[in-house]
């Protein structure tokens, strides 16, 4: 039994049971459509003799009584050959000495699915009671994304959860984003406790498994914004489980923190008492998914400062979306508060949108989102 990419291998003895020294001639069964049969003259490595033994025969050369040659065939079903296909190779040896004289052996090989490979990573927040992302698979994290909002120098946790989807036993690399602007992120073996791998998940990947089909293994990422210092105001973590046995099958998951300051201001933003620097966030975000062709509201609020000048939401294809804008919505001002507009969503693919701010002569921007069109 053979799956669809590996190959069955066979060990032919042909022998002289004669009581003279002979030659003896191979034939075989030459592939037909979708298989693949190749003939070799040693039981490693060797001669390809292919031609010769489905053709006019291949002749052993001058076998002493009790003499014996070995010979190796090859099997190996195409990726057109269905599951369950059977093929029968057979190989005669003939006595050249007397044509009458000859033995057939045979090798069956039947064709089998191949193994499915199919990692599936689930995500929750560690104050959650149930994940999500089970059977849904992406590389990107959309429709399997957490978010946490926590004041600086705080962790946001996140518990990840990786199962084996795929029929056969398998392990995973689990990589992840790493730390920067000041932010740190931290990776550990267990739900709580446990021991950190962040060098391996940020580096080469770290290794779960072999996980049986079915199976799970938990682990979790710790997210914390520094305390003093510059840090940005969100984090995006994506972490990805990868298939040891069939390295393009994966699946991401992913993890946003918003840093929050210690205390309120009049428009609801937490701020630190006199920080002054105005912020930009969404209210009513894109939504993850939406279909081409459609408009749709989105709110987003500017925080601190006394005047908006321009605000307004662009769109592009590019992560950075006010590097290469594809499209906007109508620019406002005003006031700093919440602001309205309807979005479009022109053609299948992805978008990345942003919003873009001008408070008191200086440009501000918010979180990047992501969007899937279909």
């Amino acid at each position: 039994n053979t799956a669809s990419s590996p190959k069955a291998v066979y060990v032919i003895k042909v022998q002289n049971d004669g009581t003279g020294s002979d030659n003896v001639k191979v034939t075989g069964t030459k592939a037909p459509t979708g298989w693949m049969v190749n003939y070799f003259n040693a039981t490693k490595f060797g001669a390809n003799i292919t031609a010769q033994v489905t053709g006019a025969g291949w002749p052993t050369g001058t076998l002493a009584v009790g003499g014996s040659k070995e010979i190796r065939v090859e099997v190996k079903p195409g990726l057109s050959i269905r599951a369950g296909a059977v093929l029968d190779v057979l190989v005669t040896a003939t006595s050249v000495a007397d044509s009458s004289k000859k033995d057939t052996v045979k090798a069956t090989t039947t064709a089998t699915a191949p193994p499915v490979y199919k990692p599936d990573l689930w995500i929750r927040n560690s104050t959650d009671t149930s994940s999500i992302g089970n059977n849904i698979y992406s590389t990107n994290g959309i429709n399997e994304t957490k978010t946490q909002s926590v004041t600086k120098g705080t962790t946001a946790t996140y518990v990840l959860t990786v199962q084996n989807d795929g029929d056969t036993t398998d392990s995973f690399k689990i990589t992840g984003t790493g730390g920067g602007a000041g932010w740190t992120v931290k990776y550990f073996d267990a739900a709580s406790g446990g021991n950190e791998k962040t060098s391996l998940v940020t580096g080469s990947g770290w290794t779960v498994g072999p996980l049986a089909p079915g199976a799970t293994s938990e682990f979790r990422a710790e997210v914390t914004p520094g305390s003093s210092g510059s840090v940005s105001a969100s984090k995006v973590v994506l972490i990805t489980a990868t298939s040891v046995g069939d390295k393009t099958k994966k699946d991401t998951v992913k993890a946003t923190t918003t840093a929050k300051k210690s205390t309120s201001s009049m428009y609801g933003d937490p701020r630190q008492a006199g920080d002054t620097d105005p912020e930009v966030r969404w209210v009513q975000a894109p939504p993850a998914t939406v279909a081409a062709g459609m408009n749709y509201a989105v709110s987003w609020e500017v925080v601190g400062g006394k005047t908006v000048s321009h605000t307004y939401v662009v769109m592009s294809t590019d992560p950075d979306p006010t590097r290469k804008p594809m499209a906007m919505s109508e620019i406002q001002s005003g006031k700093p508060g919440v602001f309205k507009a309807w979005v479009p969503a022109p053609s299948k693919g992805h978008l990345y949108y942003q919003v873009v701010a001008v408070v008191d002569g200086k440009m501000y921007t918010s979180e990047v989102l992501y969007c899937e069109v279909r």
